[in-house]
């Protein structure tokens, strides 16, 4: 066993790893499985903070889905090169058709794009097919930038004493604040790696005509269409002013920008952002909905500084995967 765990190991210079010899009682064997044999129908990859949130609640109401629980995620984060036969037979019992009573078995998980481990071993279950929601990436920024480093978020505590920014502005010359939202080379990867099992949609065409999209959800899937009860909720959803971004800024002052206009500030950085533009406009055209034409706010570079109903502050903000902001009727969508 030492020699075969040796020959199957490399220390980073050609060599193989040099395992102690065996005493008696030191292993344990256990059988090992496939990733392939895992029984997962499709995952959503992302892009966090997109509409991963609400995509998954809406294809839970679909009579024949049924999407995995993140605990059940737990099997891919294991440090092995296969799962065990145990967690596998484990899985696949709790979520078959006879256990569950869904034809489809999804998972949602928008960290997986960032971690390549995670990655290959989807890679590996050729049956899998892949769900990728873009938005906006100024937008996208922004919204975390406010979560997890805006000063002045109304979410932030008075005790806490974690470092944080006055304005969003600092992030145009620190690019570390910036480097995990520049995906258009993750982007391009998924594309390249999953090609024909990929299926790309926009949050804006989620929003304009949620029943077009869910319509090739569908038709993607393999399933049957949505039922006609289907309502398009928003959810994780932060409108009105979330930083300075849509505001006026001269000579250090800041102060209201006219309704719908972009600010000299949400310009620098749809400049920063100008490979993701790109990179979601090319994946649309390849992956997205067929004779869905690419959606005029990406094609425009509309941030939210660009549209006003998003920085409406009388709107209910509904954060956490468990809140739909479902109280007020323009957040509904009914198909």
């Amino acid at each position: 066993l030492p020699r075969l765990i040796s020959s199957l190991t490399w220390d980073g210079e050609g060599k193989g790893v040099e395992v102690p010899a065996s005493r008696a009682g030191t292993f344990r064997v256990l059988e090992l499985a496939h990733w392939a044999q895992i029984k997962i129908d499709f995952a959503v990859l992302g892009l966090a903070g997109c509409g991963t949130t609400a995509l998954q609640a809406h294809l839970q109401q679909h009579p024949e889905i049924a999407m995995a629980q993140d605990a059940a995620l737990n099997i891919y984060f294991q440090y092995r090169f296969m799962p065990l036969r145990s967690e596998v037979d484990e899985f696949n019992a709790r979520w078959s058709p006879n256990s569950s009573g869904k034809k489809l078995v999804g998972i949602n998980n928008p960290m997986v794009l960032s971690t390549s481990m995670v990655w290959e071993r989807l890679v590996r279950m050729t049956r899998l097919k892949v769900l990728l929601v873009l938005c906006d990436p100024v937008d996208r920024f922004e919204k975390f930038f406010f979560l997890d480093n805006y000063c002045a978020a109304e979410h932030r505590r008075a005790d806490d004493k974690r470092p944080c920014e006055k304005s969003i502005a600092v992030a145009l010359k620190k690019h570390e604040l910036r480097r995990k939202y520049h995906v258009a080379g993750t982007l391009q990867a998924a594309r390249d790696t999953f090609w024909e099992r990929l299926l790309v949609l926009h949050q804006a065409q989620m929003k304009a005509t949620p029943s077009t999209v869910y319509e090739a959800l569908a038709d993607f899937l393999g399933v049957s269409g949505f039922p006609k009860s289907f309502e398009y909720k928003r959810y994780n959803s932060l409108r009105g002013h979330r930083t300075d971004l849509c505001r006026r800024h001269r000579g250090g002052n800041i102060s209201e920008a006219p309704s719908g206009n972009a600010t000299s500030l949400s310009k620098a950085f749809k400049r920063l952002f100008s490979a993701e533009y790109r990179m979601m406009e090319d994946l649309l055209r390849s992956h997205g909905i067929p004779g869905h034409p690419v959606p005029e706010e990406l094609l425009l570079r509309r941030t939210r500084c660009e549209r006003p109903s998003e920085l409406d502050g009388r709107a209910a903000r509904c954060v956490g995967p468990q809140v739909a902001c479902g109280e007020d009727p323009a957040d509904i969508v009914s198909t």
